[in-house]
């Protein structure tokens, strides 16, 4: 009995640090899902244990006691911390130099949960474009987005800026992330073992109803199709078309980390000027836009955020993508600013993206 409370009191000592770590960190995109009813209930929580550490008298019991009931105190206290980080964030952005501004928010598309939040960020030139997805339409009727559109499509037109890009991504099949309230279709792959001009007419009849119903909700850009290879079909039944013998490093752990770590330290495509500007730019002569993959994803989020922005637009990329946490804009856009700031932004490479960006999105 007495080592089943002792395992209780671990497991309490060890729940309260995990709700300090999510509290202190609730802005991450990791967490998302504590947002909303989630920091609602993680904050009840920790109250909750907290009083009822208090009533069952461990601030009687010594130290030990006290720290724990302060333990648990601290999940709220972390939570406001971090509210407070994130609106002096959001208001320093919002209230930057509308010059500043304008240079930068062109280079910037970003997703949303909020339309009245990212219709500020269009109007005053935040931002270059939203991405649209399936957390912006649960509910929604077709109708009613292409109202929010046209709203703040007519916002940007007032405040005597260019059209803002609206991006979805809809490929079909599980990436048909606004159907409802559009069409669902298969991926393109069902299309594949369908005889040529059989397939040629399909694949076109899927560009037509995703490109007419995109077009009349206001939608400017699909991110779509995939272009990626399929891998090879197996080669046995034990296969499984991954050769995992021949791929794997090791089956030591920390070999595997030790060797994959510093393979990966040649950076992210997305923010390497010698791939961006080196290999696409000068040895493959694309002159067109180049945009990068979310940068809310854990390769570049997890590492440094703020370098892979500044090496971006260095390097000559054109758009940012903010998409699967739109709130992380602010963090982001900060760091862009103080870069901007502090001269590390590569005036040339701007200019040059502006040239781009002007040419591919055209005002009229």
């Amino acid at each position: 009995m007495q080592s089943l409370k002792r395992i209780g009191l671990i497991l309490v000592w060890l729940a309260g640090i995990a709700f300090v770590f999510a509290a202190a960190n609730k802005n991450d995109p990791y967490l998302i899902s504590l947002r909303g009813a989630g920091n609602i209930a993680l904050a009840t929580a920790s109250v909750v244990v907290a009083v009822l550490l208090i009533r069952r008298g461990y601030w009687r019991r010594g130290v030990a006691g006290r720290a724990l009931i302060l333990l648990w105190c601290l999940p709220l206290l972390s939570m406001f911390g971090a509210h407070a980080a994130f609106e002096w964030r959001k208001q320093r952005v919002l209230r930057t130099d509308a010059a500043q501004v304008r240079s930068l928010g062109k280079h910037f598309i970003v997703g949303y949960s909020s339309f009245p939040e990212v219709s500020v960020l269009a109007e005053k030139g935040l931002i270059s474009g939203v991405y649209i997805t399936k957390h912006n339409v649960p509910g929604s009727s077709a109708t009613r987005l292409k109202e929010e559109i046209s709203a703040v499509q007519a916002k940007r037109r007032a405040a005597g800026l260019p059209p803002l890009i609206v991006a979805a991504d809809q490929e079909g099949g599980i990436v048909s992330h606004l159907a409802p309230p559009l069409t669902k279709l298969p991926a393109l792959s069902t299309l594949a073992s369908l005889a040529p001009d059989v397939r040629a007419e399909k694949a076109e009849a899927f560009g037509r109803t995703h490109g007419q119903e995109l077009a009349a909700l206001g939608v400017t850009l699909n991110l779509a199709p995939v272009l990626d290879l399929r891998p090879e079909l197996k080669r046995n039944r034990f296969d499984f078309n991954t050769l995992i013998g021949r791929r794997a490093i090791s089956d030591d752990p920390a070999v595997v980390a030790e060797i994959a770590r510093a393979y990966v330290n040649d950076r992210a495509a997305s923010h390497s000027t010698r791939v961006v500007d080196g290999i696409i730019r000068k040895k493959w002569s694309y002159h067109g836009v180049i945009m990068t993959d979310d940068l809310v994803m854990g390769a570049i989020y997890q590492r440094n955020v703020c370098t892979a922005v500044v090496e971006a637009l260095n390097a000559g990329v054109d758009l940012l993508l903010v998409a699967f946490d739109g709130t992380q804009f602010y963090r982001i856009f900060t760091c862009a600013m103080a870069a901007s700031a502090e001269g590390r932004l590569d005036a040339a490479m701007l200019g040059d993206s502006e040239t781009r960006l002007k040419g591919a999105f055209p005002v009229d």
